[in-house]
């Protein structure tokens, strides 16, 4: 929406939203998309970030999921997710 209507948080929401749904479900693993950067035209890394910061923050209180994986169809993407994980932990 042109990055002045609480995008980062809207995104983070989302995502923590998500995560709480799989913990719920006493899932111990779930698998997520780079969500918002396909058709909503989020710029790849820092959505890649908030993503990452927002299962770095589920993860230190979650009951039941203790993995999420990362995933994207497109090489580009999927190297920038891994670029961007492994210089965060």
């Amino acid at each position: 929406r042109g990055g002045n209507h609480n995008e980062p948080e809207l995104l983070k929401s989302a995502v923590l939203s998500a995560l709480r749904t799989a913990d719920d479900m006493n899932l111990s693993s779930v698998s997520m998309p780079s969500i918002s950067t396909g058709i909503f035209g989020y710029p790849l890394e820092p959505a890649i970030r908030i993503i990452v910061d927002a299962i770095a923050e589920f993860l230190e209180k979650s009951r039941s999921v203790n993995e999420v994986h990362l995933c994207d169809f497109s090489p580009d993407k999927a190297e920038a997710i891994k670029r961007i994980v492994e210089s965060h932990w």
